[in-house]
């Protein structure tokens, strides 16, 4: 299977080019073409990626700007088996659950992460509002910062993005999405996971 002249990796077919390539890198049994194709494609791919999980993780609702373009997915993902929802116990500013989570050798999850996790655990979204501070957007209009957030409100599943303004302490029942610092892998997560 090779792309056709003038595909996107948006097409369905050059989608599943690109697992198939993801897989052969990752046995060992890929050409020198397959490899250079798919370094020389990869950023293409992540962002299509990324778009195509927000869109399957089940949500009701999307901010306009969660988007690929706000949020790029870097090439290194760590598995979203070993994802750890962290409570904090009472409400607790943003720079106190980052350092809580560096205490215990954690670091915040970006958004893909986030779809992974709840696409796994529909439930935990509906339980409790999950944080993703792994990776922030800064609106250009107002410089304010704003982390990614799954919720349940209004009887709908929603990814939104909050504002993290100076003192601003995220109230008791926020969950945040944490994963190990170490333990990375070369290779894209598939999206079948």
């Amino acid at each position: 299977m090779w792309m056709r002249k003038g595909a996107t990796v948006s097409d369905r077919g050059t989608l599943d080019l690109f697992r198939e390539l993801e897989w052969k890198i990752q046995n060992g049994t890929n050409t020198s073409k397959e490899l250079s194709y798919f370094l020389r494609h990869a950023d293409e791919f992540l962002e299509f990626q990324l778009d195509a999980l927000i869109a399957s993780c089940g949500q009701d609702r999307i901010d306009p700007d969660v988007r690929a373009e706000n949020f790029p997915m870097k090439k290194k993902l760590v598995s979203d088996e070993i994802l750890v929802p962290i409570t904090m116990g009472n409400p607790a500013m943003t720079e106190e659950v980052i350092q809580h989570m560096d205490g215990i050798g954690l670091t915040p999850a970006e958004i893909e992460y986030g779809c992974h996790y709840v696409r796994k655990n529909p439930q935990a979204q509906i339980d409790h509002p999950i944080v993703c501070l792994g990776r922030l957007w800064r609106d250009p209009e107002t410089r304010r910062a704003n982390a990614p957030v799954f919720r349940f409100c209004e009887g709908k599943k929603e990814v939104f993005l909050s504002w993290i303004v100076g003192a601003h302490y995220w109230c008791l029942d926020y969950v945040f999405l944490a994963r190990p610092k170490q333990q990375e892998f070369d290779f894209l997560l598939s999206m079948d996971n």
